[in-house]
């Protein structure tokens, strides 16, 4: 069996968050400059794991916020949503199950069943709300949180789209620089930077 069919079919009952969670170095590491491949890549990387569509879509859709949010970290978060919409609308142009499961995420915005728990859908906007709503790294962490269930997940979700956005500079609403100090692995992570760094 391939990889990316060990996550079971596209029609699963299994949509959890994990793929979600761990999809943001496909938009950091090496990305493509097309959207298409892009979006590809992080089909792809859900399958792996959580092959169902809605799982796919949401990490398809993340990616390209976050190219949004890499090119223009001070803009409004909505415009940046709106942008990264509009991009996988595009690439979804000649998959209409892609299309639909694009529409059923956006609807679901408002009729999140349990903020902060474990369903992808669920777990996409409950992080999005607190990245979108809050004005540094702290208050996004605190914000997932506060919202209890899947709290790990969540803020991990949210926390990368705050780390592009507010960085290391406590000052500047960065990541607090004692949870830095208190990172266990904190080498590993500091190397992961380097390349990070090394290749933009």
């Amino acid at each position: 069996m391939p990889a990316t069919s060990a996550g079971g079919p596209p029609d699963s009952d299994e949509q959890g968050n994990g793929s979600l969670m761990r999809i943001l170095p496909i938009a950091l590491i090496d990305p493509p400059d097309d959207d298409d491949e892009l979006v590809e890549r992080a089909r792809l990387a859900s399958r792996v794991t959580h092959g169902a569509l809605p799982c796919q879509t949401a990490c398809a859709l993340y990616v390209l916020v976050v190219r949004e949010l890499i090119a223009a970290p001070g803009d409004p978060p909505e415009s940046l949503l709106a942008s990264a919409v509009d991009r996988l609308r595009a690439a979804d142009a000649d998959h209409p199950d892609h299309a639909m499961e694009l529409e059923m995420l956006l609807v679901h915005r408002s009729r999140v069943k349990k903020p902060g728990g474990g369903w992808v859908l669920d777990s996409f906007w409950s992080a999005w709300e607190a990245f979108a709503a809050s004005a540094s790294y702290r208050e996004t962490i605190e914000r997932c949180i506060r919202l209890g269930h899947d709290t790990d997940t969540t803020a991990a979700i949210a926390g990368g789209l705050a780390g592009i956005r507010w960085g290391l500079d406590e000052s500047s609403g960065g990541i607090p620089a004692e949870w830095l100090e208190a990172l266990r692995g904190r080498e590993l992570v500091d190397g992961i930077l380097g390349l990070v760094r090394d290749d933009s």
